[in-house]
């Protein structure tokens, strides 16, 4: 029934009529599909697919979204995006598919962890030392210092009690050296 009112305030008012709608109900669906993994490491990407249907009218586009900020918009099937995090945490991800009338559709949010990388262990064992260490590389250099150094006593004509005071002080760091190096 549809009522008028005239300007004057007067109402008319229609018969009532019974109206049947045939026809399908609108369908309108978006799907992210779910990463085989949901957790990946930084510095790897995730291939994401989307798919997005409607029974009447037709999708215009796709848009990838991490966190709600979009990061790919596609309108061409099959709908998909290589993401490829630039931090470690918790992501959230979704897909929010438009159709050509402007109405908008959201998919499931799917949850991704992304993982710093791991980090190269420290040398552990007298094997994993580098070449100049352990062997005779430092302590040699130590030796080759207190030679410079009577030289120097030498040369400088200095008195013998200095130069015997520098070569016991040189020998004491050599032979601490030694005790260190023996003890790993």
């Amino acid at each position: 029934m549809v009522k008028a009112t005239k300007v004057d305030g007067s109402q008319k008012a229609s018969a009532r009529k019974l109206i049947n709608l045939v026809g399908e109900p609108l369908v309108f669906e978006v799907d992210l599909a779910a990463p085989s993994q949901n957790q990946i490491t930084l510095g790897n990407s995730l291939s994401l697919t989307a798919t997005a249907s409607t029974n009447i009218g037709e999708v215009s586009t796709v848009d990838f979204q991490v966190n709600g900020r979009s990061v790919h918009q596609t309108s061409t099937a099959p709908y998909r995006f290589n993401w490829q995090p630039t931090s470690a945490g918790v992501y959230n991800l979704d897909v929010l598919a438009t159709k050509k009338d402007s109405s908008v559709k959201k998919s499931e949010t799917i949850t991704i962890t992304v993982n710093a990388p791991p980090q190269p262990n420290p040398p552990s064992s007298s094997t994993d030392k580098p070449a100049n260490a352990g062997g005779g590389g430092s302590i040699s250099y130590l030796i080759l210092l207190s030679l410079g150094v009577a030289s120097f006593c030498r040369c400088m004509s200095l008195n013998n009690r200095l130069t015997k005071k520098l070569m016991q002080m040189i020998d004491q760091k050599i032979a601490g050296f030694k005790r260190c190096l023996l003890k790993e």
